[in-house]
């Protein structure tokens, strides 16, 4: 697969409806107290293209569209008529000083293009990375810069010439597109009717964002069962059984967790059991820190959850 750098036709995506979504899990026990655990750090973008009374021409193009990007194999460009602009309004026209990259430290030769979405005091930063060429506007400090700077329209990378200056605040402003594909529904069949010559339409077509995001080792485990007496400390691997059924024969037995790294967020990971009748055991993480202490005959969900600074923590039930 690849990604084409080609938009979808705007007098067809023009009306279409959608937004972002996140995907969360939520855990509720039979009290009514309830867990949630995100298992996405940055919301994912889908569309819905619905149109009636199109022409012949323009039926065409979106059958010639599909066909070329060969269903959902290969990305593409989408323009977001509600949210294409890093202005304050979504739409209006950039300017240099929309939105600040970060500061710069006098080495640092590279910033990444982003928009801040912020609410009761909160910001969430999206990357962004299929910029709309002769759009963008750069500032250093109080100077918008004209030169000095080039940028990777599919990366949303900004380069400068000379790294900015330390403190200095790097500002920047664009318009955008969405990286999308045709959603697995549309890939198995464009369904189009064809009423009359210059009367046609579709039900709808579904597009979904393509998130560049790190995949996780296929051997994590979703299932499975394991009992152990331990000797001594244990370590629990990506792929080790979802329930763990632990007996430590002595005192002072630590189990250490897997790097979070190569579990994806969410769970439970595990269910741990202690059931020793004499003696503790602790649960900590890859680095060493404690996590939990499980005391003779306790049992426990372990999930990872993703903090407010967007770090990843495990959580204990």
């Amino acid at each position: 697969m690849s990604f084409h750098e080609v938009r979808f036709p705007e007098d067809i995506s023009y009306g279409s409806t959608g937004g972002p979504g996140y995907r969360t899990v939520i855990i509720e026990t039979t009290s009514g107290a309830e867990q949630r655990v995100s298992r996405w750090q940055d919301a994912r973008n889908v569309y819905r293209v619905r149109y009636a009374k199109k022409t012949q021409q323009q039926m065409m193009a979106l059958l010639s569209f599909y066909r070329a990007r060969r269903g959902a194999l290969h990305g593409f460009r989408f323009k977001d008529h509600r949210d294409y602009s890093t202005a304050a309004d979504g739409v209006g026209t950039p300017s240099s000083n929309d939105q600040s990259l970060g500061t710069g430290d006098g080495s640092t030769l590279t910033f990444q293009l982003r928009k801040g979405y912020t609410s009761g005091g909160i910001t969430v930063w999206r990357n962004l990375t299929k910029i709309v060429a002769n759009t963008i506007k750069v500032r250093v400090g109080g100077t918008e810069l004209s030169t000095g700077w080039s940028v990777n329209l599919n990366t949303g990378i900004i380069t400068f010439s000379v790294a900015p200056a330390d403190t200095v605040v790097v500002k920047a402003g664009c318009e955008f597109d969405v990286p999308v594909r045709f959603s697995k529904d549309v890939d198995t069949l464009l369904e189009m009717a064809f009423e009359s010559y210059d009367d046609n339409s579709t039900d709808g077509l579904e597009l979904v964002e393509i998130k560049n995001t790190t995949p996780y080792p296929a051997d994590v485990v979703t299932g499975g069962s394991e009992e152990t007496c331990l000797l001594g400390s244990y370590t629990l691997g990506a792929n080790a059984a979802r329930v763990q059924v632990l007996q430590p024969s002595t005192s002072g037995i630590s189990v250490f967790l897997p790097d979070m790294a190569k579990i994806p967020p969410g769970g439970p990971v595990f269910w741990i059991v202690n059931t020793s009748p004499d003696y503790s055991l602790t649960l900590k993480d890859a680095d060493g820190g404690t996590v939990a202490t499980l005391s003779p005959g306790r049992a426990v969900e372990v999930l990872l959850t993703i903090s407010s600074t967007g770090s990843r923590v495990w959580y204990i039930l």
